[in-house]
């Protein structure tokens, strides 16, 4: 992280503005992996939400699904997300892991 607060420092002098400091989140993102998220019933609803989280035609999570609990690191801030329709097989969700956060994205 130094080094990048060093090129906003720079760039903050070449463009006249000496208190350039953006704030930055900084994530990994895995999509190679093991890890399969599959919905126990068909038209499964979640008991917060209310909303569907399954695909009625091939049972998969619904796009936009975010895992944040449970199943992630209790050491890091890391969560997982289905960003689109799966239409063969089972999605593979990617994995995130935050590993600065200046924004403080929840």
């Amino acid at each position: 992280m130094p080094n990048i607060r060093a090129v906003f420092v720079e760039y903050g002098k070449q463009h006249n503005m000496p208190n350039y400091n953006p704030k930055i989140t900084f994530e990994i993102v895995v999509k190679k992996h093991h890890t399969r998220f599959i919905p126990l019933e068909q038209n499964a609803v979640d008991s917060v939400t209310k909303k569907k989280v399954a695909v009625t035609s091939n049972d998969n999570v619904t796009p936009g699904t975010t895992i944040d609990n449970d199943t992630t690191s209790i050491s890091f801030f890391d969560f997982c997300n289905q960003s689109q329709q799966t239409l063969h097989g089972a999605g593979i969700l990617a994995h995130y892991y935050v590993l600065n956060s200046e924004n403080n994205y929840t």
